[in-house]
């Protein structure tokens, strides 16, 4: 049975580390309220209303966390016809902008439109819903991208709104990327049945025996708050602020920022798998976290994923960009062992065995029957043994220095170490250039975001952006007749 799941008529994702019982346990959601195919039904019929609607949530964007035997962020406090308003995204794991949730939501304003009809959730047009921009399942981890840009209430004005998440067996990343025609209040929310205690940019919610750590990378500035959140009884629905009693509760993390633009990045973690290190990147239009070593950073233009240190070399990874996972293919230069794919540096070049015939030397391991091409039968065997014994031991003194020089030079090099050589930062190889960090890049196209010159095909970024070469010469001849 598999472990992921893409259910693309809701556009939602379920996936678990594993079918054991530690395993750990996600769903997240970002499609239409009900899904695709009761939407389609809905106008065949010529409804009025949506199907469903008394058990839809306009909660796109929301996810629950399970791990180590214990529910940590929960769906809601328990949706019914006591109370509306509990089916709404304030009591999911997703955002609340300016006080207002999702379309379908029914506020004080709409009773009076649509009366009884505001009991449960009104009708949300085609284009006002979210759907899942990007799902990829791989070995280590499972990528989700969901669109939530048109999921909110018209009176926001809200412009974008991406949900990055990504699942792995030891941790949960979640990266929202906002922005609003202008400022607003952004109210970033979870739920649980835990208790939650808050630190200065860390959360931790209490459930049973377990913890999980939730800490919070980006905005560097917010303020959060933790508040009980109730299920109360109504009996005049037009009167939800008078409940007669309450019969279920929650607790709710709320962490808030004032901003036109802002980013959350979060990081979620239970305490068996706390990990030793935790580093934030942003630079260049990407933002993302090293966790031990692995590298998960989000491009926000591509909507991709760069996770070089990961033990997979994945599509989009190469030995030029991600040596520590791909490696040198066979039959190419090398000068350590760690450096091929194979596992193999011989004589220079990698191989996938620890010897190799017909390269020309008469290895530890090969002989005048398993290599004739290489090795040459001598007439006295002793001779022969002393050596091949004097050669293993030059080998081995060779491989040590080898590795010794690689080891130095790479960690003297302030730049890019490229093919044997140490590149200075912004050098420009064929179509690659030595990025900031360390790492070499591929340059981009025209009407590309840059911050140099040399990551731009052209030669030539102005304002931000890659500007052909013919485009920037006129503009310099255009600008000394203004002057000239």
């Amino acid at each position: 049975m598999p472990l992921v799941k893409y259910f693309d008529d809701l556009d939602a994702v379920v996936a678990r580390s594993s079918w054991d019982s530690d395993a750990s346990y996600v769903r997240f959601i970002a499609g239409p309220p009900g899904g695709h195919n009761s939407r389609k039904v809905r106008k065949e019929i010529d409804s009025e209303v949506d199907i469903g609607a008394s058990h839809d949530h306009p909660d796109a964007g929301h996810f629950t966390y399970f791990a180590n035997g214990e529910l940590f962020l929960i769906d809601d406090v328990g949706s019914s016809p006591i109370d509306r308003k509990l089916k709404y995204a304030f009591y999911h794991n997703t955002l609340v902008i300016n006080g207002y949730g999702q379309q379908g939501e029914c506020d004080n304003e709409d009773w009076e439109t649509y009366g009884g009809r505001c009991r449960w959730m009104l009708p949300v047009a085609d284009d006002k819903t979210a759907f899942i921009q990007k799902f990829e399942s791989l070995p280590n981890y499972v990528y989700v991208v969901g669109n939530l840009s048109t999921a909110y209430d018209d009176r926001i004005g809200l412009k974008k709104f991406l949900r990055y998440f990504v699942f792995t067996k030891d941790f949960l990343i979640v990266l929202d990327d906002l922005e609003t025609e202008h400022e607003s209040s952004y109210d970033w929310r979870l739920n649980t049945k835990g208790e939650i205690d808050l630190k200065e940019n860390e959360a931790v919610i209490n459930k049973g025996q377990q913890k999980l750590f939730v800490k919070i990378l980006s905005p560097s500035e917010f303020d959060a708050d933790v508040s009980q959140v109730s299920k109360p009884i109504i009996e005049d629905y037009t009167q939800p602020e008078n409940p007669v009693g309450f019969i279920d509760y929650s607790n709710a993390l709320s962490v808030k920022k004032n901003a036109q633009k802002t980013k959350y990045l979060a990081l979620f973690y239970t305490e068996d798998n706390t990990p030793s290190s935790i580093e934030k990147i942003e630079e260049n239009g990407k933002i993302g976290v090293i966790v031990d070593g692995e590298r998960f950073v989000f491009d926000l233009d591509e909507l991709t994923l760069e996770t070089c240190g990961n033990g997979v070399c994945e599509e989009r990874e190469d030995y030029l960009n991600c040596l520590v996972d791909c490696g040198i293919n066979d039959g190419m230069y090398c000068s350590v062992n760690e450096e091929c794919e194979g596992g193999y540096c011989i004589h220079g070049i990698c191989r996938s065995t620890s010897t190799y015939c017909r390269d020309g030397y008469c290895d530890l391991g090969e002989n005048e029957q398993t290599c004739p091409e290489d090795c040459i039968v001598k007439e006295v065997e002793e001779i022969e043994k002393e050596e091949e014994k004097i050669e293993e031991e030059e080998v081995k003194e060779e491989v040590i220095e080898e590795e010794k020089r690689f080891k130095e030079e790479v960690k003297s090099c302030d730049g890019c170490y490229y093919r044997q050589k140490c590149l200075p930062i912004g050098t420009r190889v064929g179509t690659l250039y030595c990025q900031i960090s360390g790492l070499m890049g591929r340059q981009v196209d025209d009407n590309a975001i840059c911050s140099n010159k040399y990551e731009c095909r052209s030669n030539f970024c102005f304002d931000g952006r890659c500007v052909e070469a013919g485009l920037w010469q006129k503009f310099l001849d255009w600008f000394g007749r203004l002057f000239g």
